[in-house]
């Protein structure tokens, strides 16, 4: 029966290999004359976790199970992603019988989930796209209004300074031409000085704001944007959770006012900043949404509340995002974060961003993400992200002995 199943097997004794099956010998590409004999170490290595195989074996030893995956080279220079477990047998004295070795070919499922979440990022970044350009077109406009304002102003004013001048040269030779004084009062009567001393330094302060906002947007996004790496890092929440919330302005701002309640004296935390970004995007997204269907529901026009908290707890910082949105249904908790699954309505989501948050914290930052909910009163979600952790070690998909 062993044989036929499509699951890789192995069972090892006094720590090398006595039995494979079939799925061992298609998965692996290694025949089991081949591995007959010889340790796993020697032929299983992830460059990505060297150490894994050293975890695996501390874990046995002490007598407990071991699950997780890894990612190896086969036999003909090929790769192939396993997810696997580790089971250590015992006699009735407790003396370690053999170790069996349960593991499933995950290759082609991580290459479709990398696919489609490339493609939800994809619809993300063109969502974001199109956000940022109304936001900074919205600046610019008034920014361009004010500038021509200006330019006309100025060549009005420049007019009636280069007759006053004529008036002034001719005067000192003791001719005043009345006509054109009267001609200039008239000019200066209908360029409304008055009005100009009042308007062209509003004008000139709101360029600078128009300015300045674009120039916050364009900082944003660049923090925002930040190249992801396979190694953690020491990241400003704060900082990333204020330039999430200006690259999504778009999202929310015409069904929600933004709250951020944040720690002023949140620690660093050790993280990989793009992907932690994505998360609170993804949330924010969620929360604007949940109040969009609220304010659809009941075909009000009054805007929700969407707020973020940072505080540090013990020895995590805790992130929450919390919305005056629909709340979720009872019967949907337990699928929340399955990839795929929405409550959205067709054409608003894609099943894909919780999932993403949950892998994002869950999976690549060992914390915990859980959430509170209550039918039209609305959602918080809670993120809590480990602070210590090592800097230059790359990311580790299974437990620690």
């Amino acid at each position: 029966a062993i044989e036929q199943l499509s699951e890789l097997i192995m069972i090892t004794r006094m720590g090398t290999i006595y039995y494979v099956n079939s799925a061992f010998e298609q998965i692996t590409g290694r025949t089991r004359t081949s591995v007959i004999g010889r340790r796993p170490r020697d032929i299983f290595y992830d460059a990505q976790q060297p150490d894994l195989i050293d975890r695996v074996e501390t874990r046995v030893r002490r007598r407990k199970a071991w699950q997780g995956t890894g990612h190896f080279r086969r036999s003909d220079e090929g790769a192939f992603d396993l997810s696997f477990t580790v089971c250590p047998v015992f006699d009735h004295s407790g003396r370690l019988l053999h170790t069996i070795v349960i593991g499933r070919d995950i290759t082609e499922q991580l290459k479709i989930e990398t696919q489609l979440r490339n493609a939800q990022k994809l619809e993300s970044i063109g969502q974001l796209a199109a956000g940022i350009a109304h936001e900074i077109n919205t600046p610019i406009q008034f920014v361009g209004d004010n500038t021509r304002f200006l330019k006309d102003c100025f060549n009005d004013v420049v007019d009636v300074m280069r007759e006053m001048l004529a008036v002034i040269e001719e005067s000192t030779c003791g001719q005043i031409d009345l006509k054109r004084m009267a001609t200039i009062q008239q000019r200066l009567i209908d360029a409304d000085i008055e009005y100009l001393a009042q308007e062209i330094p509003s004008a000139i302060e709101q360029t600078l704001e128009g300015v300045e906002r674009v120039a916050r947007i364009v900082h944003a996004m660049k923090d925002f944007s930040h190249p992801g790496s396979p190694h953690m890092s020491l990241v400003d929440l704060n900082r990333a959770i204020e330039s999430t919330v200006e690259i999504c302005r778009n999202e929310w701002k015409y069904v929600a006012e933004m709250v951020l309640d944040l720690q002023p004296d949140l620690p660093h935390v050790l993280c990989l900043p793009a992907e932690f970004n994505q998360a609170i995007l993804n949330l924010v997204i969620n929360a604007s949404h949940a109040v969009r269907e609220k304010m659809e529901a009941t075909g009000t026009d009054q805007k929700g509340t969407i707020t973020l908290r940072s505080r540090q707890v013990g020895d995590t910082v805790v992130v929450e995002v919390q919305d005056t949105g629909t709340g979720i249904p009872a019967e949907y908790h337990d699928r929340l974060f399955d990839p795929f699954f929405t409550t959205k309505k067709v054409g608003r989501g894609t099943g894909q961003g919780l999932a993403i948050v949950f892998s994002v914290i869950v999976e690549k930052h060992k914390g915990t993400i859980d959430f509170t909910t209550e039918l039209g009163v609305g959602t918080t979600f809670r993120l809590s992200i480990p602070l210590k952790g090592r800097a230059d070690a790359p990311l580790e998909t299974a437990d620690e002995p």
